[in-house]
């Protein structure tokens, strides 16, 4: 009985492991290899690069060919009090988003720090009213709009840090754009940049 026992047992292993054998093993799926771009920092991969070809050409002419940190100066013209100078320094750029700060020289020379990215998607309905307020706006037209909001007050007094930025960089060297508040249905001012450094 238990030679009869243990000749079934191995038969047993056996048979599975020629099953095993002829049976086709799923093949490894292929990792794709990042592919670096002109920043360090600034990566993303191979399965990506048709959607984000256009978008990411925009970015290295706007803000890598010329070296970081930039400087661009100009302009805001704030609903209710007046135009003052504005500065935004772009720090760094990864992907399609982009950090730095803003100078407001005039208000107590304070400065607040800012990120944001480039946008594609304008599927949500509250944002897409905004974009529309944008003087050219048109959502069909590629690669040519910038969002960024601001976090945190770095230096100086009475600035809001809540703001939100919805800019058209259409024009070379060029951004123009409206602001609103965190929660403002209409433009509390708008502004005008160009790249110095």
């Amino acid at each position: 009985m238990k030679k009869e026992l243990t000749v079934a047992i191995i038969g047993t292993f056996v048979g599975g492991l020629l099953l095993h054998s002829y049976i086709k093993q799923p093949e490894s799926i292929p990792k794709f290899t990042s592919i670096p771009l002109q920043s360090n920092t600034d990566t993303f991969t191979s399965s990506e690069v048709k959607p984000l070809e256009k978008m990411v050409q925009l970015k290295q002419k706007l803000f890598l060919s010329k070296p970081l940190p930039q400087i661009w100066e100009g302009t805001f013209l704030q609903d209710n009090y007046g135009e003052y100078p504005m500065i935004l320094y772009v720090e760094n750029v990864f992907g399609d988003s982009i950090i730095g700060k803003i100078n407001w020289q005039s208000l107590d020379n304070s400065v607040v720090s800012m990120s944001g990215q480039f946008v594609r998607d304008f599927s949500d309905f509250t944002e897409l009213v905004r974009w529309k307020k944008l003087p050219k706006f048109d959502k069909n037209k590629e690669n040519s709009w910038l969002f960024f909001s601001t976090h945190k007050l770095l230096r100086g007094t009475g600035v809001s840090i809540k703001g939100r930025y919805y800019v058209d960089v259409s024009v070379r060297e060029t951004m123009r754009g409206i602001s609103y508040s965190i929660n403002g249905s209409s433009p509390s001012g708008k502004f005008n940049l160009r790249r110095t450094e």
